[in-house]
């Protein structure tokens, strides 16, 4: 805490954004003559004066005669949880001095608007799992930020692409696919291979794209059709692709492209991740299959509460009574090294009689003989993924902001392939149900008691609450990683904890 202490400093800064507002309704060129003839007016008019004419010529370019002040400037204000100031007094201060957000930061719209310009589009952000392109040809679509998107497997490859015909804008794929080679347009059948390439344009030329199962235009039309487009290459009218990266069986995408690469630092993901890898290093995450998947529509709750809910245990023994005979309070221990993510352990597990205890099934490969053999790891990865990783199983949640108060939650039940062998096909399917089941019970507790703080968070009075240290620094750390985004710091790294060893942490 010391650390993130001393690497949060107090700013000020006071930048506004300004553009021309142009006029409605002309194109470009109209507007630049429509300009020129009102100048002339204003010039003609003018009482004659060498020193107050603005004489332009027909040929004379709109920037040597106009004065920069001339027409009207639209100033875009910068929204103030955008800049350094507003965190002043709440998380920006030391650990022991802070205070939480209040809620605006939850409940204001124009907040979850900036969010997804700041944060869900410039950072890791998870979408899915490996699996679901996890053989050559399969295609899954997702949104980010608001934005149509999907992976594809090309050749063993996985890639992301905006889900946008480069034609005429048509959204390419509505559902996952499996063993595509091309990825055809439902409006005009432009054809894209998986790698991105515009392989097929019908009727403006004869070439029908290699492995298209779509039905093509027939012969007989297309002859009345064909055509020659002037200066036209397709090696121009790729899909525009986004940056994907995996870690632990799941799949990270960013939306900044390379120009804004250039213009300011970005962390890779392994950046990101800092030394979670080293810390989740006996865990073979890698070769998990997601068993169990339920989709959770219209959580009445902003994402940031559900993923400070999750990231806390305070509220374990009001909240989740069952969870705690397996999971007891006394066993956490935090496990916080560097990188943009929170974690914590329960160290060991305890058999308390349900499903999820840690004698119901072996651990996954790996495990035995190290700590994780009886322990269960919490992560939550900023900003937007989060998992409990038992002995034997991981249950990992993707929060979708929707709006200011509403997410959508994507649970998913993974196990190792070795359970089936352990617990014979049956028996293991009867044990991955009731895993499935404890979870969903206790993600049940956890989202109707977020949505009753997302109904608090609309009282005016309430600016904020203090934080307990044992329970609560990693709101602490959250909150502070979403105030570095919100005023352009997302390259910020936290620091580990000062006594944190990610290969004795559990010891």
């Amino acid at each position: 805490v010391r650390g993130l202490d001393e690497q949060i400093k107090t700013t000020t800064t006071t930048e506004t954004t300004t553009t021309t507002t142009p006029q409605a309704g002309l194109h470009p060129a109209g507007r630049v003559q429509q300009q020129q003839q009102q100048l002339r007016s204003l010039s003609t008019s003018t009482h004659s004066s060498s020193s107050s004419e603005l004489m332009l010529s027909p040929s004379a370019s709109l920037s040597e005669a106009v004065p920069p002040t001339m027409f009207p400037q639209h100033v875009t204000p910068i929204s103030p949880w955008m800049r350094e100031e507003y965190f002043r007094d709440t998380v920006r201060k030391p650990f022991e001095e802070a205070s939480c957000f209040g809620g605006a930061m939850y409940a204001d719209e124009d907040v979850h608007v900036d969010e997804r310009k700041a944060i869900f589009k410039k950072e890791w952000v998870c979408v899915g799992h490996v699996s679901d392109v996890g053989r050559p040809g399969d295609v899954m679509p997702f949104e980010l930020a608001g934005l149509p998107l999907f992976a594809a497997n090309h050749k063993g490859t996985i890639k992301a692409f905006h889900n946008v015909c480069r034609h005429r804008g048509a959204k390419l794929v509505d559902t996952k696919l499996s063993g595509r080679a091309v990825v055809s347009c439902p409006y005009h059948k432009w054809g894209y291979a998986l790698d991105g390439r515009l392989v097929g344009t019908p009727c403006w030329d004869e070439v029908i794209p290699a492995g298209s199962t779509d039905k093509q235009i027939p012969a007989s039309l297309r002859k009345k059709f064909d055509h020659v487009s002037k200066s036209f290459k397709r090696e121009d009218y790729g899909l525009f692709e986004c940056d994907v990266r995996t870690f632990g069986n799941m799949l990270f995408a960013r939306l900044v492209n390379k120009e804004e690469d250039q213009q300011q630092e970005v962390l890779s993901l392994d950046e990101h991740l800092g030394d979670l890898k080293l810390q989740l290093r006996n865990y073979p995450l890698d070769e998990t299959v997601v068993a169990r998947r339920v989709t959770l529509e219209n959580v009445e709750s902003n994402w940031k509460i559900l993923a400070e809910n999750f990231s806390e245990y305070y509220h374990l023994p009001a909240v989740h009574p069952e969870l705690c005979t397996v999971s007891g309070v006394d066993e956490h221990v935090r496990t916080q090294g560097k990188g943009k993510y929170l974690a914590f352990a329960t160290a060991p597990l305890t058999n308390g009689g349900t499903s999820v205890d840690p004698s119901v099934a072996p651990p996954m490969p790996g495990l035995e003989g190290t700590p994780d053999a009886t322990a269960a790891r919490h992560v939550l990865i900023f900003p937007n993924v989060f998992m409990s990783i038992y002995p034997n199983h991981v249950f990992r949640v993707i929060i979708e902001p929707q709006k200011a108060g509403k997410s959508r939650e994507r649970c998913h039940l993974l196990v190792h392939p070795k359970i089936y062998d352990d617990l014979g096909p049956d028996n293991a399917e009867t044990v991955i149900d009731n895993f499935l089941a404890f979870h969903s019970k206790v993600n049940t507790e956890d989202f109707t008691i977020c949505e009753a703080v997302q109904r608090g968070m609309a009282s005016t009075p309430y600016t904020g609450g203090r934080l307990s240290f044992r329970f609560e620094e990693t709101i602490y750390r959250f909150q502070n990683l979403v105030a570095d985004s919100l005023v352009g710091k997302g390259q910020r790294v936290p620091p580990a904890d000062a006594d944190f060893d990610p290969l004795n942490d559990l010891a």
